[in-house]
């Protein structure tokens, strides 16, 4: 049996009741289908939640006593989908931001008409690939539209009937087992895919919050069980401080909490679900998930924590982005020197008033940096030279020099 459809009935009552009168009653459809060649497990779901994936993949990889072992498609696999797209035009494209542990955005959407035409080549050194939605054309000349995330999704505003359903699955599988590189031919190939992590690096310095924890903050419970009197206190997530614990090459031990206590929990990056809870003593964590409360390993592990490493390469799941950038040598050739003290230069007064004399005549000021080069002969050839030393000023000097159909446009900043 490939295919299995089923219909559930949910009841759920209001915060503020439990009273029958207000009752609401609600009906889910679940469209499962197993691609046998690829061993690929689609889910359709009418209800939307990462723990009830993992339950209903549960039921199905159970055979007699022992479950099978599985694990979510891996971005780098489900990026394939893309595989065959003609005229390739993305309406939303989702980046995380490999340098996430500065005051900079952790995730930056582009949308648009044509959203790819913003990217630029420089955003790979910086960004990989967290969501894409867009259309294009297949094999078959019919228009599509597809998308994926980095959480194992595809989706497309597609209607159409099971069968039809169970077809589109199936030609996703056999892009998705295709191993073969391609390309969308458009600016999104400039942005990285992750790779498959072989082994934890020994440098991991930094771990933070899930993009969607912070577009949807949550709020947690922490209990204290085995005391004499019990204690229950609640607060916002993102209150909470992370920290590296242990590490080996397979597993990696991190903390969660605040002064009140410390909560520990695994992340094992090669053996699914990648985060387990630890020795905790006699904390316990929920967080709020709707109208109910879920244990906080179910969340992250809907909702997984990234780590960056020294060297800025990023750790999510099973998976991994580099940082490969090359640095070039700087050609000291490129170097102009200025013979300060020849030109009657205090080099340590940037634009303020003379602070200091000439060595032969105690009467004679040094001139600042600015000044000397407001008379530098190396702005002869600009045709227009600006002078900005107020506050957030974006250079001390900018000129512009137009050479026949060339613009050159230079900025300097004293200090």
């Amino acid at each position: 049996l490939s295919s299995l459809l089923f219909i559930t009935e949910h009841v759920e009552f209001p915060d503020w009741t439990s009273s029958e009168v207000f009752k609401e009653v609600s009906y889910d459809l679940f469209m499962l289908y197993y691609d046998v060649k690829s061993h690929l497990l689609f889910i359709n779901s009418s209800r939307r939640l990462e723990s009830l994936y993992d339950e209903i993949v549960k039921q199905v990889a159970l055979q007699g006593e022992k479950t099978e072992k599985y694990s979510p498609v891996p971005i780098w696999e489900i990026d394939r989908i893309l595989r065959g797209l003609r005229g390739a035009c993305f309406f939303n494209i989702g980046m995380v931001n490999r340098l996430a542990a500065s005051y900079s955005e952790s995730y930056r959407i582009i949308a648009g008409p044509r959203a790819q035409r913003a990217l630029l080549q420089t955003d790979g050194l910086i960004y990989h690939r967290g969501h894409v939605y867009g259309r294009g054309e297949d094999y078959e000349d019919k228009s599509i539209m597809l998308g994926y995330s980095s959480s194992s999704r595809v989706w497309s505003n597609l209607t159409n009937s099971i069968p039809e359903l169970v077809d589109w699955c199936r030609c996703l599988a056999k892009n998705i087992a295709n191993p073969a590189p391609f390309s969308t031919k458009s600016r999104l190939d400039a942005i990285p895919i992750p790779e498959p992590l072989t082994s934890l690096p020994k440098n991991i310095w930094f771990v933070g919050w899930n993009e969607h924890t912070y577009q949807s903050p949550p709020i947690v419970r922490y209990e204290f069980e085995n005391t004499v009197i019990p204690k229950e206190r609640e607060c916002q997530l993102l209150d909470l401080e992370i920290s590296i614990y242990e590490e080996s090459e397979t597993q990696l031990l991190f903390s969660i909490g605040n002064e009140e206590f410390s909560w520990l929990a695994e992340y094992t990056p090669f053996d699914y679900p990648y985060f387990r809870k630890a020795n905790n003593g006699n904390v316990n964590l929920t967080i709020k998930r709707g109208f109910r409360w879920v244990d906080i390993i179910e969340y992250l592990n809907g909702y997984p924590l990234y780590f960056i490493t020294t060297d800025q390469a990023v750790i999510q799941k099973d998976s991994i982005i580099k940082y490969n950038l090359e640095f070039k040598p700087f050609d000291p050739q490129r170097i102009e020197t200025v013979p300060w003290k020849k030109r009657k230069v205090d080099i340590q007064n940037e634009f303020d008033p003379p602070k200091r004399f000439e060595e032969e005549d105690k009467t004679k000021p040094l001139i600042s940096i600015h000044e000397y080069l407001k008379e530098w002969d190396g702005f002869s050839n600009d045709q227009i030279v600006f002078y900005d030393h107020a506050s957030g000023e974006i250079a001390d000097f900018i000129t512009f020099q137009l050479d026949k159909e060339k613009l050159t446009v230079a900025l300097y900043h004293v200090k």
